[in-house]
């Protein structure tokens, strides 16, 4: 029976002693893992205050808002004229469009920005205008008839570009008949 216990106790002695050494082990890494966590957390913050606008929202609360890209850039706009070709569903009961054309694509703040495009309808356009929206702003100007007549021609317009477009640059063309509307978005950034 002595023998047993001594046994008994030696195996015990090892339990703990094991038990012990993961413990200390398990609290190691957890200390290793919080600092590691929070260095990288105040790079990321330093870099992002660099780099972003932050605010303060409900509760005290810093809000940085990020946007990301595969190199944090805007695409590329092509500079001079953008030719491109707009379409809606052929048993749409609106006006279709055609080819259209923006100059220059990528106008300096301040410049004159020429806008056209090709609309058909059996029943003839009444109406049609072109929203340009930036960064900032979002504008509203009518077409204008230029060459053809209601049923096939080229509408177009012009604005001076004052807003910038460096994360947000898109047209959305509407075309109205009597009865029904067409509308289609050329998305540039």
């Amino acid at each position: 029976m002595e023998l047993v216990k001594k046994e008994l106790k030696i195996n015990n002695k090892s339990a703990f002693l094991v038990i012990g050494l993961f413990i200390i082990t398990l609290i190691l890494l957890i200390l290793v893992y919080q600092n590691y966590g929070r260095k990288s957390l105040n790079v990321s913050q330093e870099t992002l205050n660099e780099q972003n606008e932050t605010r303060e929202i409900e509760g005290g609360t810093k809000l940085t808002e990020v946007e990301i890209s595969p190199t944090n850039q805007p695409p590329t706009i092509p500079s001079g004229s953008l030719k491109f070709q707009a379409s809606v569903d052929e048993n749409s009961p609106g006006p279709k469009f055609g080819q259209g054309e923006l100059n220059p694509a990528d106008p300096q703040k301040g410049q004159k920005q020429n806008f056209k495009i090709e609309l058909a309808d059996s029943v003839g356009v009444t109406k049609a205008e072109v929203i340009l929206s930036t960064d900032n702003e979002e504008k509203d100007y009518p077409l204008k008839l230029a060459e053809g007549d209601s049923r096939k021609g080229i509408w177009q317009a012009e604005w001076i570009m004052n807003d910038s477009y460096q994360t947000h640059y898109f047209v959305i063309i509407k075309a109205y008949n009597k009865k029904n509307e067409s509308k289609v978005t050329i998305t540039l950034r």
